[in-house]
C-alpha cells in the first residue's frame, strides 16, 4: 500500500488487480476503482499464479501510480494515470522488465525522474527514466546484483 502525494488516497495491491481508496477520514475508506494487470496477456488468467504485488505513488504531477505484478508472466511495470479525486483512472503504460522479472520494490530520485526497481528473481536493479513526466523510456541500465 501506499499514499497519494496529498494523503487524500490509498493505491494497494490486491491479487490479479490495482486498486484505489478514498480516505475520508481515518475510519471513512471507501473503494474508489480496481484496475485489472496490464502487459502480459496471461497475467490476468485465474490459472496464472501472477499477482499484484508493489504498488508506487508519484509525489509530483501528473501523479501516476506504478504497480508491478509477481510471480509468472509479471516482466511488466504498470502506470496509471488517476483523476480529480485521486483514484486510479486508467493504464496508461507497460513499461518493460524481463520474462523472469520478480520486483519487489521500487522508488524514485529525489528528483522523481528516474525509477529504480529491485528485481528478486533476475538478480538485478533496473534503472528506468520518465520522459516528459509522465512515460518512463526503455530500460536504461540494468545492474547485475553479487
Amino acid at each position: 500500500m501506499t499514499f497519494s502525494h496529498d494523503r487524500k488516497t490509498i493505491y494497494g495491491a490486491g491479487m490479479k488487480k490495482w486498486n484505489s481508496f478514498a480516505v475520508n477520514s481515518p475510519t471513512d475508506i471507501v473503494h474508489h476503482s480496481s484496475h485489472a494487470l496490464g502487459g502480459h496477456p496471461k497475467a490476468n488468467d485465474a490459472e496464472t499464479k501472477t499477482r499484484a504485488i508493489f504498488v508506487l505513488a508519484a509525489n509530483k504531477p501528473p501523479h501516476n501510480v506504478y504497480g508491478n505484478p509477481f510471480y509468472d508472466y509479471a516482466g511488466y511495470g504498470n502506470v496509471f494515470s488517476v483523476d480529480e479525486k485521486g483514484g486510479l483512472k486508467e493504464n496508461v503504460q507497460n513499461y518493460p522488465y524481463q520474462d523472469n522479472t520478480a520486483i519487489h520494490g521500487m522508488v524514485f530520485d529525489k528528483n522523481e525522474e528516474y525509477l529504480y526497481s529491485a528485481d528478486m528473481w533476475a538478480n538485478k536493479v533496473w534503472t528506468h527514466k520518465k520522459v516528459r513526466g509522465t512515460w518512463l523510456s526503455m530500460i536504461l541500465y540494468q545492474l547485475t546484483c553479487l
